[in-house]
């Protein structure tokens, strides 16, 4: 199951780690999932029923700590509905031949604070 994790973002500002912490994988005796093969995604929408994302996130990954940091740049969040909640996940796979396998590994809702301040 999926760690749920709730985020309050300003609208606007980049999502690096000093919003969304770092997801450090372990593996069940606690040593760090290695995430080597692995590939990793994550989309937020508006609803979890919404057929388009606001965004895709981008990561930066280190594959054999087990170290996942989901990031999102301040043009992505500025097109976030104001005043409202989105959700997200990311998901981790792996090709096995020709059967894809994926693990949730954390999702949740970014409450979105507005702002007012745009642009140059």
């Amino acid at each position: 199951m999926a760690v749920i994790l709730d985020l309050i973002i300003d609208q606007g500002t980049t999502v690096d780690e000093t919003v969304f912490p770092p997801l450090h994988l372990e593996n069940d005796d606690h040593t760090p999932f290695d995430l080597t093969n692995y590939g990793v995604r994550g989309k937020v929408r508006s609803s979890y029923s919404s057929p388009t994302a606001l965004a895709s996130f981008a990561f930066d990954v280190s594959a054999a700590a087990g170290i996942i940091q989901p990031l999102l740049t301040a043009a992505q969040t500025a097109v976030f509905p104001r005043n409202r909640d989105v959700v997200y996940d990311v998901e981790i796979y792996l090709m096995e031949g020709d059967v894809e396998k994926v693990k949730r590994v954390v999702q949740g809702v970014m409450s979105v604070d507005p702002e007012s301040t745009r642009g140059a």
